[in-house]
C-alpha cells in the first residue's frame, strides 16, 4: 500500500480568514490571512513502522539544541515526545487518503485536529512519521534519532525556503518556509 506523507506538525502559523478586500495589483482581492517565517523537519521510516525501543532525538538549529526521547510501541493516535526544552517534537499518524474537514469534525475523533489544518488523513494503522519545525529562517540544522542507544540517523543539512503569499499572488504577506524530510535507513530488529 502507497502512502503519503503528510506534515501537520507546526509547520505555518495561519491566522484565521478574514473580510476581502481590492488590496492587491490590477484590483485582485486579498485575504487578510496572516503567516510567519518557518522551516520544518519531519522523519519517516521506509515502511512506516517504527521499530519498539527507547528513542533519543537531539535536533540543532541557530545554535540550540533540543534532546527528546520517546517509548515506543505507542497509540494509534501518536504521541509527543518528551523534550528538555520548549521544543515541540510529534510523532503522528501516516496518512493513506486526505480530505477536507467538514464543519462536523471532533478533535478526539481526528488525530491530527490539534494542528489546525484544513485537511485530516485517514491514518494508517502502525504507521507513523515525527517532526518539528522551528520559528524564522534558520540557515541549516542537525539532526541525530537513536534507538535504545543505538545510532539510525545523524545528519546536517540546509534549508531551501520558498516563499508564498497566502492571500493571493500579489497580496502582502510574503513568508517563507523550508520543508526537509528524511527517511530513516532500514534497521533489523
Amino acid at each position: 500500500m502507497r502512502t503519503r506523507q503528510l506534515l501537520l506538525v507546526g509547520t505555518v502559523g495561519l491566522g484565521s480568514l478574514g473580510a476581502v478586500g481590492a488590496c492587491g495589483a490590477e484590483g485582485e482581492d486579498c485575504g487578510n490571512t496572516t503567516c510567519i517565517d518557518s522551516a520544518t523537519v519531519t522523519v519517516t521510516t521506509v515502511d512506516g513502522t517504527w521499530q519498539a525501543g527507547e528513542y533519543e532525538l537531539t535536533v540543532t538549529s541557530n545554535s540550540l539544541t533540543h534532546n527528546c526521547s520517546v517509548t515506543l510501541p505507542t497509540s494509534a493516535r501518536g504521541a509527543e515526545w518528551s523534550c528538555d526544552s520548549n521544543q515541540q517534537v510529534s510523532l503522528l499518524p501516516s496518512c493513506t487518503d486526505m480530505r477536507e474537514r467538514s464543519a462536523t469534525f471532533t478533535p478526539r475523533a481526528d488525530p491530527v485536529a490539534a494542528t489546525g489544518s484544513p485537511l485530516s488523513c485517514a491514518a494508517v494503522p502502525g504507521q507513523f512519521r515525527t517532526g518539528t519545525s522551528f520559528p524564522g529562517v534558520p540557515p541549516d540544522f542537525e539532526i541525530r534519532i537513536s534507538r535504545d542507544q543505538r545510532e539510525l540517523l545523524n545528519e546536517r543539512r540546509s534549508f531551501t525556503y520558498e516563499s508564498w503569499r497566502p492571500n493571493g499572488s500579489s497580496c502582502d504577506p510574503v513568508c517563507r518556509r523550508a520543508d526537509v524530510v528524511l527517511t530513516l535507513p532500514d534497521d533489523p530488529p
